[in-house]
């Protein structure tokens, strides 16, 4: 079989060390570039494992690949994902996979016009507490779900994520996603309104790291969720979701 064939774009989110890693590990996938305009960040990944160094994605994406893994800050994934997808190459991009509503139809458009697969990665759907969790509702083992409540408590990231114009928006857009998608998940339904409340509440930072959303899915459950950036560097964990 032959092994898939993928560039690695952007080391901007931490995610990338363990796709990285990964991807070496897996007897059917090649790591065939990286591309990074900040070549610093990426010195370590590349000429010690004889992948080659590309400063612009765009000339990395003329080689012969099948996929592309996207890292890079949030504002940069719409130019990325529509290039990669001209290019020919499916898509596994970090979340979120965008930082507006109209971008994303872009970008799913532009998937859609290419013939090439959009993915964002979540995780979670794979944790076995999770798995177990999700086959106990199929059963009915605790009933019909009318309300859920979730949180995803974790540590400011610094660095670009509290740069409004590079990440577009605070906690409340980096840590929402994951538990929203077990939400949908386990509902089997998708959002019909949303109302969330942002805050900065716990660090000297001028974009939230606190805040709270309220969803009522088109089944009728109700949820809430607590994606706030609350635990402190000593805690002794990443988080709590």
């Amino acid at each position: 079989m032959d092994r898939l064939k993928v560039i690695m774009i952007s080391f901007a989110h931490q995610h990338a060390i363990s796709y990285f890693h990964a991807l070496q590990k897996n007897e059917h996938a090649e790591i065939v570039a990286i591309a990074d305009e900040a070549e610093e960040r990426v010195r370590e990944f590349t000429a010690p494992h004889g992948i080659p160094y590309y400063a612009d994605y765009r000339e990395a994406l003329k080689l012969d690949a099948d996929a592309v893994v996207i890292c890079a800050e949030n504002v940069r994934h719409e130019p990325i994902v529509i290039e990669a997808a001209k290019a020919g190459k499916h898509i596994l991009c970090e979340k979120p996979l965008g930082t507006t509503a109209e971008g994303m139809r872009r970008m799913i458009d532009a998937c859609k016009a290419h013939n090439v697969q959009l993915m964002t990665a979540f995780p979670c759907r794979y944790l076995p507490a999770v798995q177990q969790a999700k086959r106990s509702v199929e059963r009915g083992d605790i009933g019909e779900i009318i309300a859920m409540n979730g949180t995803n408590r974790g540590t400011m990231p610094g660095k670009w994520f509290i740069q409004r114009e590079l990440s577009g928006g605070g906690a409340v857009l980096d840590h929402t996603v994951h538990v929203m998608d077990l939400m949908h998940w386990f509902t089997g339904a998708v959002a019909k309104s949303v109302y969330a409340h942002a805050e900065t509440l716990f660090h000297p930072i001028d974009i939230d790291d606190a805040g709270m959303v309220h969803v009522t899915f088109d089944n009728g459950v109700a949820a809430v969720l607590d994606p706030s950036w609350s635990r402190l560097k000593s805690f002794p964990t990443m988080g709590r979701t």
